[in-house]
């Protein structure tokens, strides 16, 4: 839904979705009168240019401009969006949904999601949402996950170059191959179609076209924090039905317990760009220099492996204990907080300000200082000493 979202410099990101089927109430406050108030600060998102704050029936939301289609151009179209505590939600203008469809998405990331306690911290805020509209959910499910990261100096004809010299190992189909562009200065390649698809795109590019001109500027100078004007985004589209067929995730838990397995799934089993080297068969070559980057990125994201990959797990009120989510989060938040700043001491006490409340709640002992230590050491080798706040 938003590409836009911004991501942790050196650092992967990935997005989760979720799907409603929301039955409105037809009473008093029916879905026409919310949608009317949605639309009017879409009007003015629209007409300003920017995110429109604005107090709907008893929750403070932040409105974004226009409409999306999550599905993409034969999808369902949802005409309002906004954030609501870091969730981005969509609906359906005429509130309906048909057969199967949604007529609710929800979008945030895995960093949220985990601050908020998972799975079951995301329904109570999506829960609050529609109750407070008078909404009631008929069903929900996990639609999609995907994973990606932003390269800068590196442009979308170099992935299309190697393409075509056969420096790529693949299980993608050769016929399931998409580029958009001119020859030398392409700005998308597609590999693979739905339920599993990589893409690589112009991520600049798209946002000039789109007229987010403020919001690139805050995305290179902030985000991407480099000078060139062409920022690649390469993601992997993942939806449901592929993740829980192969990977055995049916489930935004499931997602969590197994992220790390699945980046090498994706980044090196699935597809991986290798050096040029004729000599050689491609298969046994290693990684290009971009694609090392890649690769690199979603593993610092993801942490190490999952040894409870693929455990259908469920979190405080189904009775499970929480704490291998932290444990497994821990890598990707303490590197998530140095590199958005580099500065490693500040962050770790930044870090510990954020999570220590939500740890003590899984935690007891010296549980705690232990998992912090095992993720020091994955992310700085053990040279980084730690510093508690307000020490």
């Amino acid at each position: 839904m938003s590409n836009t979202y911004p991501q942790t410099r050196g650092c992967g990101e990935d997005w989760l979705s979720v799907g409603l089927n929301v039955a409105w109430d037809r009473g008093k406050l029916s879905w026409q009168s919310v949608s009317k108030r949605l639309q009017m600060g879409r009007r003015a998102a629209e007409s300003f240019g920017a995110p429109e704050r604005l107090e709907v029936y008893g929750l403070d939301v932040e409105i974004q401009a226009g409409g999306v289609r999550p599905g993409g151009r034969r999808g369902q179209y949802f005409g309002v969006r906004l954030r609501y505590r870091n969730v981005f939600f969509a609906f359906v203008e005429s509130g309906e949904y048909a057969g199967t469809g949604y007529n609710v998405w929800c979008e945030v990331s895995s960093l949220e999601c985990v601050a908020v306690g998972g799975m079951e911290g995301l329904r109570e805020i999506y829960r609050e949402v529609i109750a407070a509209w008078s909404g009631e959910i008929e069903r929900e499910r996990m639609r999609r996950v995907d994973l990606r990261v932003d390269l800068t100096g590196i442009r979308v004809s170099d992935f299309i170059a190697a393409f075509d010299c056969g420096d790529v190992v693949t299980r993608f189909k050769r016929d399931q191959y998409a580029r958009w562009g001119a020859p030398g200065a392409e700005t998308s390649l597609y590999l693979g179609k739905s339920p599993l698809q990589l893409r690589i795109y112009n991520k600049s590019e798209e946002m000039r076209v789109k007229g987010q001109a403020g919001l690139l500027e805050y995305m290179q100078r902030c985000v991407w924090k480099s000078g060139e004007e062409t920022v690649t985004r390469v993601e992997f589209e993942c939806l449901r039905s592929w993740l829980r067929e192969r990977c055995g995730i049916d489930s935004v838990d499931d997602y969590l317990a197994g992220r790390r397995d699945l980046v090498e799934r994706l980044a090196v089993a699935q597809v991986r760009f290798v050096t040029s080297d004729g000599r050689v068969q491609a298969w046994d070559r290693p990684m290009s220099t971009a694609w090392v980057e890649v690769h690199g990125a979603l593993v610092r994201f993801a942490g190490e492996p999952g040894r409870e990959s693929g455990q259908r797990a469920r979190l405080g009120a189904a009775g499970v204990d929480g704490t291998r989510y932290w444990r497994q989060a821990l890598p990707m938040m303490m590197s998530a907080a140095v590199y958005e700043t580099g500065d490693e001491i500040a962050n770790i006490v930044q870090f510990f300000e954020y999570v220590a409340d939500s740890m003590n709640a899984h935690c007891s002992g010296g549980e705690f200082e232990r998992w912090l230590d095992e993720a020091r050491k994955r992310v700085f080798g053990g040279k980084l000493e730690i510093v508690k706040g307000g020490n």
